[in-house]
């Protein structure tokens, strides 16, 4: 059925019925990733990054004595980590970190590191 040749009531009908699909299905998956037994993909850095830069400031000759000038906004970063499920789909991401005993390939590489911490491994 084409949406332009429905009439108010059809449209109504249409967007209720493919609501109610939507629901059930968000439902469903919900189930389906609250039950998986997670298989994890490795654990991605995904920062948000927040470049820098100016603001206008005000206009010379306005404001008297408040005026406020351009002033320059540094670049900011803030950590994040992302993991996802190969199996169901759900995607993690966290910006906790905490310290882990990490043993490296190379010898003289182990050591406590910071690490992200989703929480729970499952």
């Amino acid at each position: 059925m084409q949406v332009i040749e429905m009439t108010p009531t059809q449209l109504l009908r249409e967007i209720a019925t493919t609501s109610s699909h939507l629901t059930n299905l968000q439902a469903r998956l919900e189930h389906l990733q609250r039950t998986c037994v997670h298989n994890w993909s490795e654990v991605k850095y995904t920062p948000d990054v927040q470049d820098g830069y100016q603001t206008q400031g005000d206009p010379p000759g306005t404001m008297g004595v408040d005026r406020q000038r351009p002033t320059w906004v540094p670049r900011s970063e803030t950590k994040k980590w992302t993991r996802t499920c190969a199996t169901c789909g759900k995607v993690e991401t966290t910006g906790r970190t905490k310290s882990e005993q990490v043993y490296g390939k190379v010898a003289g590489t182990s050591g406590i590191m910071e690490v992200p911490d989703f929480g729970s491994r499952y």
